[in-house]
């Protein structure tokens, strides 16, 4: 399968989100990215601790926290019941590298580095094909949160797909 990923900047989604204000807005990351920069304020990040799944029931259940810790590492703080229920298993606490590369989750965070280093929100999308042989079309976004408001020490996160089709190799005659 061709790598269909595709990559979004702070500037890029700049351009595409001047609608997520219209309540018809129906992307996840354009709305999740909408919620960060109200959250932001005056701030370049905003506070781990000021993200609240209350104010955005909507989204929250494809929505999760990673925890950045130099020493530890990157974890999950956070994840909502979708991913839960998708990843069919409890992900609270366990190590984004440890949650398998053929995973939403997997392929959602497989960019946290560069959310980190470059401290702006980023996105992509692409396709895969999952554990069981299935098609995934997936858009995920990470956002940096900063309890300093200078270093990455938390990133929100979300993500949802569409299941197309299961993989099957055409059978030769």
């Amino acid at each position: 399968m061709k790598d269909n990923t595709l990559s979004e900047t702070t500037d890029q989604l700049e351009r595409r989100s001047a609608e997520t204000n219209d309540p018809r807005e129906r992307r996840l990351v354009l709305r999740l990215l909408s919620y960060w920069r109200d959250v932001c304020g005056d701030n370049d990040m905003p506070l781990p601790k000021d993200i609240d799944g209350s104010a955005i029931p909507d989204m929250w259940d494809y929505s999760f926290i990673i925890n950045i810790d130099g020493d530890e590492g990157a974890s999950f703080e956070s994840v909502g019941d979708w991913h839960v229920e998708f990843h069919g298993k409890p992900v609270v606490g366990v190590s984004v590298g440890d949650v398998g590369d053929n995973t939403i989750l997997g392929h959602s965070t497989s960019y946290l580095d560069e959310v980190v280093k470059r401290q702006i929100p980023v996105t992509y999308g692409g396709e895969f094909i999952d554990a069981d042989g299935n098609e995934i079309l997936y858009r995920s976004i990470l956002l940096p949160l900063s309890s300093d408001g200078v270093n990455v020490d938390a990133v929100l996160g979300g993500a949802n797909c569409r299941i197309t089709a299961p993989s099957v190799e055409p059978e030769e005659e």
